[in-house]
């Protein structure tokens, strides 16, 4: 009986040194581990948007000017009939801007 007493005791004294931390400590990482998890789930997708959409549209119209100067023309003004080589480079300006509207604003962009 007192051998008994004694290996309950000893058993006893090893659990209480080499149990984990405490409970309460657990159940707090837990929590903030949870919130971080929610906070970054409820953010929103992140989309390129306007900004993406206006530096594309820059670089098409940078080109626009560039294949009016190839054709001897300056980009803007306003001809009486439109040769066709002014033609090409409007219709080249238009599928680069509707590029960008598909690419800039409708696809998101992490």
């Amino acid at each position: 009986m007192i051998r008994s007493k004694q290996q309950s005791t000893l058993s006893l004294l090893t659990t209480t040194t080499t149990s984990k931390k405490p409970l309460s400590h657990q159940s707090s990482m837990n929590f903030k581990t949870l919130t971080a998890l929610t906070t970054l789930a409820a953010a929103p997708a992140v989309t390129a948007g306007p900004l993406a959409y206006a530096l594309c549209q820059t670089g098409c119209n940078g080109l626009a000017v560039a294949c009016y100067a190839a054709a001897g023309f300056t980009f803007g003004v306003a001809l009486p009939a439109a040769p066709p080589m002014i033609l090409g480079c409007n219709a080249a300006l238009g599928t680069c801007m509707a590029a960008c509207a598909v690419t800039a604003l409708l696809a998101p962009i992490p």
